[in-house]
């Protein structure tokens, strides 16, 4: 279920770590399997910050079916910025929000 944060432990070991659950658009989804694709832009609930370490589940999502179409790849987080408290001074290619908007660089795990 997108959105949802839970803490996973997914080298084993007893190390866990926070997992969140995310929706991708397909044009999104493909440069990200392919590699050119290595950030991601996205805006959290105040109160909420992404962390260096955490696990993204990144969940293919068709916004024209509205449903997902079953592929998922894994990310871990390597750098978190927040950019901004709010979209208001961003020009960005989503849903106007009001809460803070980071900037994360990923890698595949």
């Amino acid at each position: 279920m997108p959105g949802i944060v839970i803490l996973c432990d997914r080298e084993g070991g007893g190390k866990r770590r926070k997992c969140r659950s995310l929706k991708v658009w397909p044009e999104f989804f493909v440069e990200l399997e392919t590699g050119r694709k290595t950030f991601e832009i996205r805006s959290f609930p105040y109160g909420e910050e992404c962390e260096v370490g955490e696990i993204l589940l990144l969940d293919e999502y068709d916004p024209q079916a509205d449903e997902a179409t079953g592929q998922s790849l894994v990310y871990e987080v390597t750098y978190a910025l927040k950019i901004a408290d709010s979209d208001d001074s961003l020009s960005l290619p989503f849903p106007k929000t009001d809460n803070p908007v980071w900037c994360l660089g990923i890698r595949r795990v």
